[in-house]
């Protein structure tokens, strides 16, 4: 859900980097709307609106950007259980919203796409910002071979991991993508 980043990155670097393959899974604006939109599921249907419509325009421009600087680019839909092989890296797609697709999709952060990077070293798993009906569906499906050396806490580290995931995990360092004091400040 972060494609936003991606914008920048390519209008900034453009000129800097050739980018070859673009590798995603955003949920169908259809979708990502309709399960937005259930009345009896929302107590503030007004946000589940604003949620689909930003969804639907922050796509846009990422589609535009890749077409603007990179027109040849490859682009793959992430699904879970593929692997990508770079050298010495395998990255290995563990979830993506396609996963919950009979779930109420009631956030943006519901749209990102788990997975895996092994190489030489070790192993990393990047969450994302899996939230919490995400993370105990990974550990039902990976279990114990989610053993890595490394993990980036899901969602900020606001909700969405769970000790069962990061006990699988057993990780021996993690990635706190926030600080502190924003974590404490949001509860």
């Amino acid at each position: 859900d972060h494609i936003g980043a991606v914008n920048q990155f390519v209008q900034m670097f453009a000129k800097d980097v050739e980018i070859e393959t673009f590798v995603h899974n955003l949920p169908a604006y259809e979708l990502y709307y309709e399960k937005n939109t259930w009345e009896a599921s929302s107590s503030n249907p007004e946000k589940h609106y604003e949620e689909a419509e930003g969804l639907y325009e922050r796509s846009n421009i990422y589609y535009d950007a890749i077409q603007k600087y990179f027109p040849s680019a490859n682009i793959i839909v992430a699904h879970a259980g593929q692997r990508f092989e770079y050298g010495d890296i395998d990255i290995d797609v563990l979830f993506t919203s396609e996963n919950i697709y009979r779930k109420e999709m009631w956030d943006t952060n519901m749209s990102s796409v788990s997975y895996s990077v092994t190489g030489k070293t070790g192993r990393m798993i990047v969450l994302g910002d899996s939230v919490d009906i995400t993370c105990p569906m990974i550990n039902a499906i990976y279990g114990n071979t989610l053993k890595c050396n490394l993990v980036q806490v899901a969602h900020h580290g606001y909700n969405g991991g769970n000790a069962e995931m990061y006990a699988s995990m057993n990780a021996d360092f993690a990635i706190w993508t926030n600080s502190y004091e924003v974590v404490m400040a949001r509860g």
